[in-house]
Order: C-alpha cells, then sequence, then structure tokens
C-alpha cells in the first residue's frame, strides 16, 4: 500500500521479463537510465498531475518470487516530461536470479576524504558538451573556479548554463577529477554531476 507522499508502480510479469506501469494518467519525468538495478522500495521516477509531482516507488515484490530487485533493460523516454495514461509501460525489468543478489551492480569506490561534487540546480538531461560535435566544456584534470561552465541541462528543450560558484562547501579553485553523470543522462535536482578535489 502507498503512502499518501507516493505511488506504487504496476509490476506486471510478461514471460520471463517485467514491466512496469504507471499507476495513473499524467506527466512522466525523472526516468532512470537503462541498465540501473531497482531495488524494492526505490523511487524510480515522478508522475506530475494537475500542477502535484508524486514520486513513484518500486513496490515490495516487483521483481518476482525469491527476488527483491531488477535491471532496466529499456531505454529511458525522450522527453523530460512523457505524457503517460494508466497502465502505460514506464520500465522494461530484466530478472535477477536470486542466487546472484548483491553480485550483479559492483559497488562504486568509495570517494576520497578529499573528493567533493558539484550537485545539479535542477532536474533535466545533462550535457558535457554544447553541441554533438563540440568539445566537452571540462575534462579531467581541468581547474574549476568561480563562473566555470560545467554543462548544460535541457528541461523541454530549453538549454540552461551549469557553472561552478563557490561557497556552501565549494572551494574557490578546484581540479576535476571525473564525470558523476554521463553525457545526455537524465538527473534529479540535487544529483551529482562531476566529482572534484579542492587545490
Amino acid at each position: 500500500m502507498s503512502s499518501p507522499e507516493n505511488l506504487d508502480v504496476i509490476p506486471v510479469q510478461v514471460g520471463e521479463s517485467v514491466r512496469l506501469e504507471s499507476p495513473d494518467v499524467g506527466m512522466f519525468t525523472g526516468a532512470l537510465e537503462q541498465g540501473t538495478w531497482i531495488d524494492e522500495g526505490q523511487i524510480v521516477g515522478q508522475l506530475s498531475r494537475l500542477g502535484r509531482t508524486t514520486p513513484l516507488r518500486a513496490p515490495t515484490g516487483f521483481a518476482g518470487p525469491g527476488r527483491t530487485r531488477a535491471q532496466i533493460a529499456s531505454a529511458p523516454p525522450k522527453r523530460v516530461l512523457e505524457p503517460v495514461g494508466f497502465g502505460t509501460t514506464l520500465y522494461e525489468l530484466e530478472w535477477v536470479p536470486s542466487e546472484g543478489q548483491g553480485q550483479e551492480a559492483p559497488a562504486a569506490p568509495a570517494p576520497t576524504e578529499k573528493t567533493l561534487v558539484v550537485p545539479a540546480p535542477q532536474s533535466g538531461r545533462f550535457y558535457h558538451r554544447s553541441g554533438p560535435d563540440s568539445p566537452p566544456f571540462l575534462s579531467p584534470g581541468d581547474e574549476l573556479r568561480e563562473g566555470t561552465t560545467l554543462g548544460l541541462i535541457e528541461v523541454m528543450k530549453t538549454f540552461a548554463h551549469v557553472s561552478y560558484h563557490a561557497g556552501n562547501g565549494l572551494p574557490d579553485r578546484a581540479r576535476m577529477l571525473a564525470w558523476a553523470a554521463e553525457d545526455g543522462a537524465e538527473v534529479h535536482e540535487g544529483a551529482p554531476l562531476l566529482e572534484f578535489e579542492p587545490f
């Protein structure tokens, strides 16, 4: 049973796979990337209805008997806000062998104490470059300082520059270490975009 703060998606078994379907009519946003692992109780996106956005959750038992997680096999929608109806397929999932749980998705290396991240200022699709044929705004080893362009976030075909700003725990100067979000990835507000260390 969903709490008032969120809705459970509808799991449907189809042969040897599972679909997660929309529990209502609205605009689906915050889609997870293909290859992402989903666990029971995890938020898998949001449904915007009549100006109100409700988190969507993977319910207990969604992956089938004896399984607690599954991997997304389908690509995310091309639009940040995708119109959906009741029962529209949001994700196609791959089965996770019950005996292999905990081994499919290796844990990401823990950041060092000096590693920091720049969070996304808003939800949308994040790009490392200004166009498909353009070089990325940054490469590992580049210096970050006030006003440095980090990338672009697209929301409904509108692009906003994401820049580095010192303060709130971010140093005046820093060195980029790695991208935390892939080029073209859907990101949520507050999600890490890149990793860096202070000079």
